[in-house]
């Protein structure tokens, strides 16, 4: 028994598929710089560490710390209640990968660390460092009031050698990527009824030998057809077939 189809090809969408080429570019063309930073601080050019590169996000996030003023209690003694307020920070998101790999770095350089304070603080002046590293990454993308779009180029980007590549056909791969597509059942079946009436009709048009070739000739055998007063519903015309059918 064969196989449903999941889907059937419509036609292109080469619009989307400008647009989708435009950002592909665009990212691609700040990926060197990417791999320049990795590569400063002793980070595998991977696919996993790519992507994870092009995943980073900034996110802004509050915290309750002390002001150190203190709410006037009526008629209370002392100094009263202390006041807190929200302090905004930064935090870098989708990069496991590349956290996985500084938190290596972070052990190698603490492991000999004499005293306990020692290593915390060299393990707070690397956190701080490879929030910078971070920084950098993510402002290779996001500068100014530019914001390069990245999701497209995660779907046909690939290492090898050490180095971000994209592959040889990858306008061939975008334009199929962003084509209309039948999806459903009832879609499916429409487009290939639809497929199958239009070669039908190109059959129909090759029996036909007294018109023009061409277009003009595809136009004038759908002319051959018309609507049924009664019925509303397409019905040949009469024509003489031994006339134009030879």
């Amino acid at each position: 028994m064969e196989k449903k189809k999941e889907r059937v090809f419509i036609g292109n969408n080469h619009t989307e598929a400008t647009r989708t080429e435009f950002n592909v570019m665009d990212a691609f063309n700040q990926i060197p710089f990417v791999e320049s930073i990795l590569k400063e601080n002793d980070v595998p050019i991977t696919n996993e560490t790519i992507k994870a590169c092009l995943t980073l996000r900034k996110e802004q996030r509050t915290r309750e710390v002390k002001s150190g003023k203190f709410y006037k209690i009526p008629n209370g003694v002392g100094m009263g209640v202390p006041q807190t307020e929200q302090i905004p920070y930064d935090v870098f998101t989708n990069c496991d990968v590349l956290d996985e790999v500084f938190y290596k770095q972070i052990e190698v350089a603490t492991e000999h660390a004499p005293l306990k304070q020692q290593k915390q603080e060299i393990e707070d002046d690397l956190r701080k460092y490879f929030d910078e590293v971070k920084e950098n990454i993510y402002k290779c993308f996001h500068f100014g009031l530019v914001n390069i779009d990245t999701s497209s180029l995660l779907k046909y980007i690939e290492v090898k050698d050490g180095h971000a590549v994209l592959p040889n056909d990858i306008k061939e791969r975008i334009l199929k990527d962003t084509a209309f597509y039948a999806t459903t059942e009832a879609g499916i079946d429409a487009r290939l009824f639809h497929e199958k009436i239009a070669k039908e009709l190109n059959e129909f048009a090759d029996l036909i030998k007294g018109g023009d070739e061409g277009a003009s000739h595809a136009v004038m055998v759908l002319q051959l057809f018309g609507i049924d007063e009664n019925t509303f519903k397409i019905v040949p015309k009469a024509i003489d077939y031994d006339l134009f059918c030879k």
